[in-house]
C-alpha cells in the first residue's frame, strides 16, 4: 500500500471502514488522511475510537473521518485537493478475515464503486489515485491496462496523474 500510494502529505481515504488502511498510511508516511465513511454505525465508532487510540498511537489523530458518500466528500474536496486517494473496497467474501469480521459487515455500506466516484477521486488527486483489489479480482476500467503492484494478500493499481 505503501509504494502505490508513493509520497503524500494529503490522502483522501475514499473507503475508511475500520481505518486500518488510513491508520499505516498516517503512521508510515507521516501524512494527513481524510476518509469517508458511508455507515453511520461505523461512523460512530470511528469517531468515539479515534481519539482514544490517537493517546497510544499518534498517526491516529491525523486521519479525520467524515459521514458520508465518498462521491459528496471528493466533489466537495475539488480538483487536485489532496495528493493522493485510495480506494479499498469491501470484498466479495470475507473467507480470511479476522474473527468477528462478519459483524462489522452487516453494518458496514459495502455498495461497488461506481465510475463517478472513480472519475471524482482522479479530479480530486494531484498525484495518483490507488485502488486495492483482491487478489485475481480485476480493476475498475481505469486500471485495466496496469501492472498491480503485489502485496502478501491483495493487488494494488495505482493510476498516477504526473
Amino acid at each position: 500500500m505503501i509504494r502505490a500510494l508513493g509520497r503524500a502529505d494529503s490522502i483522501f481515504d475514499a473507503t475508511l471502514g475500520l481505518a486500518g488502511d488510513a491508520l499505516h498510511a498516517a503512521a508510515v508516511l507521516d501524512c494527513d488522511v481524510i476518509g469517508s465513511e458511508a455507515s453511520p454505525a461505523v461512523f460512530s465508532l470511528l469517531e468515539r475510537a479515534l481519539p482514544d487510540l490517537a493517546a497510544t498511537q499518534p498517526a491516529a489523530a491525523r486521519i479525520q473521518p467524515l459521514l458520508g458518500s465518498a462521491l459528496e466528500h471528493l466533489r466537495a474536496l475539488g480538483p487536485d485537493s489532496v495528493d493522493a486517494v485510495m480506494f479499498a473496497p469491501m470484498y466479495a467474501s470475507a473467507a480470511s478475515a479476522a474473527p468477528g469480521y462478519e459483524l462489522f459487515r452487516e453494518v458496514a455500506v459495502h455498495a461497488p464503486l461506481d465510475s463517478a466516484t472513480l472519475l471524482a477521486g482522479v479530479t480530486a488527486a494531484r498525484h495518483r489515485v490507488v485502488f486495492k483489489a483482491d487478489r485475481g479480482q480485476a480493476p475498475p476500467n481505469l486500471w485495466r491496462l496496469a501492472e498491480p503492484l503485489r502485496g502478501k494478500a491483495v493487488d494494488w493499481y495505482v493510476h498516477k496523474k504526473r
